[in-house]
């Protein structure tokens, strides 16, 4: 629970850093160059977008966080995903954590050894989604019903041996910690959009089959994939050369790194291995195909 987190350190604001800068990316690196693919933020506009056409009502501005201002295109008719945006929101340093959405999406970065977890999560793993307890809902100012989430990534899991101190105070970010953060919250964003429709009515409770939530989660984040150029991106779990394979091959390899990712997931919330794979079977039809 939130009361008995333990105290945010430097790391897990550093954490908080590399998160933020995979959901609200600047357009062009030190170098230079400009970068076109951010994962974890393709995950974040889908949800985002979704939660705009379902609250027409509220102001656009009202799902970005302060400090990120929106730019509405100069057209009198535009759609929500044609806004443009520039900036970050703040860290709060005493909790390392910042607004995604208000009262909608934060996101924190925290130790999460000694933690107490449903069954149904490994051991090991390195986000998660909680309920959020403090602050006004969407609900209290009438902007929607969605409730309100924390995305919680553990950094003591997601910082990897590149990571330094120094070279994220100086904003050169450790481009495998920031891959391991990126990829873990297009993971919880993902998984989240269902539990957003069910919180404005548009499905019921297991209205989508873990199956088929599972297989599109896998494929925002550990089986992500695309390429423009000369700049390649790809989840952890494609293996290395993926990208250099001809096109059945690739087809045939992101197939078995979803099948491997999700199957894994099913098998830990359904206790029977022969409907789990019936369940992935019929999502992996439905989605991959």
């Amino acid at each position: 629970m939130p009361g008995s987190d333990p105290p945010s350190t430097p790391k897990d604001r550093d954490c908080a850093a590399l998160a933020r800068a995979a959901l609200f990316p600047h357009r062009v690196s030190r170098d230079g160059h400009r970068p076109t693919m951010f994962p974890a933020l393709e995950a974040l506009t889908k949800l985002r977008v979704e939660s705009m056409v379902s609250n027409p009502d509220v102001s656009h501005a009202n799902f970005f966080p302060q400090r990120v201002i929106v730019v509405r295109p100069v057209a009198g008719n535009y759609a929500p995903d044609e806004l443009q945006w520039n900036g970050q929101p703040d860290i709060d340093d005493a909790t390392a954590t910042f607004d995604l959405i208000p009262r909608m999406i934060t996101v924190k970065c925290m130790e999460c050894s000694g933690m107490t977890l449903p069954a149904t999560m490994p051991k090991d793993v390195n986000s998660f989604v909680r309920p959020s307890q403090f602050g006004l809902t969407r609900q209290d100012r009438g902007e929607g019903n969605e409730k309100n989430r924390e995305i919680v990534l553990c950094t003591n899991r997601l910082l990897q041996k590149d990571y330094d101190e120094g070279t994220i105070k100086r904003l050169e970010f450790p481009q495998k910690s920031l891959a391991a953060v990126e990829e873990a919250l297009a993971r919880e964003v993902t998984k989240m959009r269902d539990s957003l429709k069910v919180d404005r009515g548009e499905i019921h409770e297991g209205g989508i089959s873990k199956a088929h939530s599972e297989v599109v989660t896998a494929l925002a984040a550990e089986c992500y994939y695309n390429q423009h150029g000369k700049e390649v991106k790809k989840g952890s779990q494609l293996q290395a050369g993926y990208s250099m394979l001809p096109s059945p091959l690739q087809h045939w390899a992101r197939n078995r790194c979803v099948r491997s990712v999700a199957g894994k997931a099913v098998e830990r919330e359904v206790d029977n291995a022969k409907k789990a794979k019936s369940l992935l079977d019929n999502a992996m039809k439905d989605i991959m195909t």
